[in-house]
């Protein structure tokens, strides 16, 4: 075999390489080898003050030709009721849930979906410890898919360090067009904001005094509220309330 033809023969080995991987899994700024797992177990939180599991994936098209891509959520190991938590899948469009999801949209040429855009990651509740599992595939129109698997894994350790609040410790309730609060906390102040569901903080109160009972000044419209409490910055309970 002559340079030349080895030349040519290591050039469609590359071009056929390069065919194959049209999409890449991007964490830490490193391109993940298909069929990766690793494991996230350390919590941060989003921007409404709960705790969450982030993935830290972005999603890259390698390819300088748009690309029609298939995204899929599989799970593996699904929390036992979504009050351990909630698998949060953006892509296209973002949905809650612990079920399998599919989700199609086109991709630029060297396009990088970073979040919130592209965002993958787990909303763990309280003390709920679990090892939720999920395997991401993505499918390039005419390419080989590429896959990752990650384990949320919320145990003891990955929290803040600070007592946790129960549902039982303090009740959100509607009283008509008010939202109140009922608490016993072994805390003496705690930080409770309130926000919209498109993420506009409505009310940021300290609540002083280990118990008690706290009314919003506001008359709410109907809608979905999320509503946390905090303490030095770090979120002991996250919720949702629903005002009819």
């Amino acid at each position: 075999m002559n340079k030349l033809t080895t030349l040519l023969l290591a050039l469609c080995i590359f071009a056929g390489s390069a065919a194959a991987q049209t999409l890449a899994f991007i964490k830490d700024g490193v391109a993940l080898p298909n069929n990766a797992e690793f494991t996230v177990s350390k919590t941060t939180y989003d921007e409404f003050g709960g705790l969450v599991l982030e993935s830290g994936l972005s999603l890259q098209n390698l390819t300088g030709e748009k690309v029609q891509t298939t995204a899929l959520q599989r799970v593996e190991i699904a929390p036992p009721s979504e009050d351990y938590g909630i698998l949060n899948f953006c892509f296209d469009r973002c949905q809650e849930g612990n079920q399998d999801r599919m989700q199609t949209k086109e991709l630029t040429a060297h396009q990088l979906m970073t979040p919130p855009e592209f965002h993958l990651c787990y909303f763990p509740y309280d003390e709920k410890y679990y090892q939720v599992k999920v395997r991401y595939e993505v499918i390039p129109e005419g390419g080989e898919p590429v896959a990752v698997t990650v384990t949320y894994d919320f145990n003891a350790d990955s929290g803040t360090g600070i007592k946790a609040i129960s549902k039982d410790d303090v009740v959100a309730f509607q009283e008509g067009n008010h939202l109140k609060f009922k608490f016993d906390v072994d805390y003496s102040s705690l930080q409770l904001d309130v926000y919209s569901i498109l993420g506009n903080r409505l009310i940021n109160k300290v609540l002083n005094g280990s118990k008690g009972e706290y009314a919003l000044p506001l008359n709410l419209n109907r809608g979905i509220y999320v509503w946390s409490l905090k303490i030095d910055g770090k979120v002991l309970i996250t919720r949702k309330i629903i005002i009819r």
